[in-house]
């Protein structure tokens, strides 16, 4: 990831997209892996980068609908522990 990073010498936005359905599912190259958990890491590292300071830097959060329909079938809770709102209620979630 870091090798990429002199692409982006001319920004003045960085717009980083996030799967919310990807909550319950694995990486495709590491099934150890939590697709949201990777991602939220991700974004970690961009917002701590120093190439990328005083540039905005915007989250994005998609596949609403599918996260609407995986929360009511998948607990929540099962994939992140920390998490104490009703599991199965995408309104507490706070989405």
């Amino acid at each position: 990831r870091k090798k990429w990073l002199n692409l982006f010498s001319d920004v003045s936005a960085v717009l980083f997209v996030s799967n919310l359905a990807g909550y319950n599912k694995r990486l495709f190259e590491d099934q150890n892996a939590n697709r949201m958990t990777e991602s939220l890491g991700l974004f970690e590292q961009i917002c701590k980068e120093k190439a990328f300071e005083g540039i905005p830097i915007y989250l994005i959060l998609n596949k609403k609908d599918l996260f609407e329909k995986e929360i009511a079938r998948k607990d929540l809770q099962d994939y992140f522990q920390d998490y104490k709102g009703n599991n199965s209620s995408m309104i507490e979630a706070k989405l």
